[in-house]
């Protein structure tokens, strides 16, 4: 069940959301394939503008250990930045969102999520969340946990009865990309 976490402070603020900026994070996993498509009904029920998120952490496939390593590293940067936004442009499109704003960055997920919300002014955050083992989430955090504790603006929590599939290539993908399609529900959100 789709779960709308408003922060306290704004709890007591307003008591109705109205949706004019949409922040969803996309790591290209079947979660936020579910995410995006949620946010994407979402703005275009709302009339909102829709910013994609997504953070590369992967800028390196081994450790750099001289200067002219950390240099092709950065030179290569804006290209993969580039192929990234693009990637995630295709991927809205796929689910109907063909004006969509992207935000590429470095570093962790959480942060980019919540620089991005905040830059952009946005109302609301649209996260899928994937079952993970007691285990996973000891080890490796949770960024949903993190962008729920730092979080000024509502967060809406899509689960996401799949998890950490790949994601969905292109429209006539295999069962994947079916479960994808039919596991999101857009619960009415306030105008």
């Amino acid at each position: 069940m789709p779960l709308l976490v408003v922060p306290e402070r704004q709890s007591r603020e307003r008591s109705t959301l109205e949706l004019r900026r949409i922040v969803t994070p996309v790591d290209f996993s079947v979660g936020s394939a579910v995410a995006l498509k949620t946010a994407v009904e979402l703005s275009r029920r709302h009339r909102a503008r829709l910013t994609l998120v997504h953070a590369m952490t992967d800028l390196s496939q081994h450790m750099v250990f001289s200067g002219s390593e950390a240099w092709r590293v950065v030179q290569r940067l804006p290209a993969r930045v580039d192929a990234v936004a693009r990637h995630l442009q295709r991927a809205a499109a796929l689910f109907g969102g063909h004006d969509v704003d992207t935000a590429v960055t470095t570093g962790v997920a959480a942060g980019a999520i919540l620089d991005s919300a905040a830059r952009t002014g946005a109302d609301l955050v649209v996260m899928g969340i994937a079952h993970r083992s007691w285990l996973d989430r000891l080890l490796f955090g949770s960024t949903l946990r993190r962008v729920l504790r730092r979080a000024t603006v509502p967060v809406f929590v899509v689960p996401v009865v799949g998890g950490a599939e790949r994601w969905p290539d292109s429209a006539a993908g295999g069962p994947i990309w079916r479960q994808a399609r039919t596991a999101s529900a857009v619960a009415p959100v306030a105008a």
